[in-house]
């Protein structure tokens, strides 16, 4: 599988606040087995790569300059016999992102971040009878700051707000944990779930104020929500 993705934004000549051209090119190949003694099995590899080219009325903007290329490649291993199923997956991430901008100085500055992550999931589903199924999953996942909410320092129009991004950022990473049972009949159909998630250096915008408490610019935080 293989995508490319090209978004454009800009205004009229003469009154441009800003303008993006970002391009995203992603590909995937997998390769899937049929069952071999109760067992499947799938693997696959992928990369991607995207940019972006940011001009404004100004030296800052909501999404600066960056390059960035993205690898991952993983492996699902499903075993079925009688009334169970059970499904394990790993993978592992790698992603290169260089931010191209000028500081708070009008210093041009080209920061080079990489990260890393290994994911996983585990479930198990059991046929109670012809109606009734229930199954239980745990589940690993990650996700890095995104270039505007490191370096980002501008009017998100969309948003009516502005926002200043945080270079000290961490990972999101997120433990989710869910069981559920469903019936379903020729008729009816009906699904009860529990769920429950934990996500560490959570990234959320943080309205900031000021000593008068008049609020100020929109920072984007990585922790618990207050």
């Amino acid at each position: 599988e293989i995508a490319n993705d090209v978004s454009y934004t800009s205004s009229k000549l003469n009154s441009v606040a800003d303008s993006f051209y970002i391009v995203t090119n992603s590909a995937e190949v997998e390769w899937q087995t049929r069952y071999l003694n109760n067992f499947s099995s799938e693997i696959g590899i992928s990369g991607s790569t995207q940019s972006n080219y940011h001009q404004t009325v100004d030296y800052f903007g909501v999404i600066p300059n960056f390059l960035n290329y993205g690898g991952g490649v993983y492996a699902i291993q499903k075993w079925q016999k009688g009334f169970w199923t059970i499904e394990g997956g790993l993978r592992y991430d790698y992603l290169w992102e260089q931010v191209y901008m000028f500081n708070e100085q009008l210093n041009y500055i080209s920061p080079l971040h990489e990260y890393s992550h290994l994911s996983g999931t585990l479930g198990a589903t059991y046929q109670v009878s012809d109606r009734l199924t229930w199954n239980i999953n745990y589940g690993n996942a990650w996700r890095p700051p995104e270039p505007n909410e490191l370096y980002g320092r501008g009017v998100h129009l969309s948003a009516a707000s502005y926002e200043v991004g945080d270079s000290a950022l961490a990972v999101e990473q997120a433990n989710n944990f869910s069981t559920s049972a469903r019936y379903q009949s020729p008729k009816l159909t009906v699904e009860l779930g529990l769920y429950y998630n934990i996500i560490n250096n959570f990234i959320f915008l943080e309205p900031t104020a000021n000593s008068a408490g008049v609020l100020q610019p929109v920072h984007l935080a990585s922790g618990e929500v207050p």
